[in-house]
Formats: structure tokens, C-alpha cells, sequence
């Protein structure tokens, strides 16, 4: 979230975990504290928003981390390897539309995902399998669908930071250990080839 705060503050916005924020922070165009929503409602979140966009002097993107659905829903999440072994696009397709829907009603911008690592023992249900092209066409119907909606999307992991390695990389600094070559048939397959069809920013 720094990271980002220091480039978007360049062109006047900040991106908003809503995990973790804080008016003051937001006045400010620095700094987070915790704040976990987890446990909020739907009218009190967007009371939350309300105040976050009234507060700040700037555009503020409201994100939050939505992997198998809008937190709030009362629709059934759904983890994307349970989404992918449906092995039909449509299924993608209708998930992501029903999490943008709601999440826009709401204020939310977009979302941290989809999970567009390679399957290892650590990933499971987080993505959607070993193969690079089936990972790439579910997460090019849930990119399309977040498109229509102009609904914000990132890319994680990062190689080095989830998919080739066993240790979690939220808590410890990691390194990719595949090959140049390894990387660029498996891990990076998704993240160049959905970069090529615009559907993830370069």
C-alpha cells in the first residue's frame, strides 16, 4: 500500500485497502492504522466510503481483497479452483459480473485479484490450476467481466512472491527460484499474455 501511495500521490490519487485506513491517514494522503470492515454491514460500509471520499482532497480508489466474492454478499463464495474445475467460461464470467455488480453499488473501485498464480501445494482452491493457458482463460473472463463494469483488477501473485515458493511472501522478503526460461512458460504466461490483450495493466 505505500508503494502505491508514494506513485499515485504524484497525480493526486491514493488507493484505499479498506482494511486498513484511517481518516486522519486519509486527510493526510498518508499512513494507515488498522480497521478491519470484515464484520461490517452494508449501509455502514457505505457510510465508510461516504466519508473516506468526503474527507479526501483527492480521488481515492476503494479496494478490498474479494478472491472468492464481495465479502458482504449474500451470494455463496465460490474459491476459483472450485470455479475453474467447472471448466466452463461462462461460470467465470457470471462470478466476477455478480462481485463487481455489488461491489459498485457499495463505492468499492475494484479489487486485489483475481489469484492468477500457478497451482502448487500452498495454492489449492486460491487459483485456478497447474496449467498456465486454462489459469490464463479463467482469468480473462473474469477480467472481461470486470471490464463491463469498469471495475479495477490487479494481478497477484507476483512470481516469488506466492506461486513458486513455500513460504507465505506477505510475511517474509522472497525470491523467485525458477529459471528465466521456466518463468516464461509458466508463472508469467498469465500476467504477459492478459498484459498483451489489455486486460492488465503494463
Amino acid at each position: 500500500i505505500c508503494f502505491i501511495l508514494t506513485v499515485f500521490k504524484k497525480e493526486y490519487f491514493v488507493v484505499v485497502d479498506m482494511n486498513v485506513f484511517k481518516e486522519t491517514d486519509i486527510k493526510k494522503g498518508d499512513g494507515f492504522s488498522v480497521s478491519s470492515v470484515t464484520g461490517e454491514g452494508i449501509e455502514e460500509l457505505k457510510e465508510k466510503i461516504k466519508q473516506i471520499r468526503s474527507v479526501a482532497p483527492y480521488p481515492v480508489i476503494i479496494v478490498n481483497d474479494m478472491e472468492q466474492g464481495y465479502p458482504q454478499s449474500k451470494l455463496p463464495k465460490l474459491p476459483l479452483g472450485t470455479i475453474a474445475a467447472a471448466n466452463n467460461p461462462k461460470y467465470a464470467r457470471l462470478f466476477a459480473a455478480a462481485l463487481a455488480k455489488e461491489a459498485k453499488e457499495v463505492g468499492f473501485n475494484g479489487c486485489w485479484g483475481p489469484v492468477i498464480d500457478i497451482f502448487n501445494d500452498m495454492q489449492i482452491t486460491r487459483c485456478a490450476g497447474d496449467n498456465p493457458e486454462a489459469v490464463l482463460e479463467v482469468a480473462g473472463e473474469i477480467y472481461n467481466a470486470f471490464a463491463s463494469y469498469h471495475f479495477q483488477a490487479c494481478g497477484k501473485h507476483y512470481p516469488g512472491g506466492w506461486s513458486d515458493i513455500p513460504i507465505d511472501g506477505h510475511m517474509v522478503a522472497a525470491n523467485a527460484v525458477q529459471t528465466k526460461e521456466e518463468l516464461l512458460k509458466t508463472s508469467l504466461v498469465p500476467y504477459l499474455k492478459l498484459m498483451e490483450a489489455g486486460l492488465l495493466p503494463t
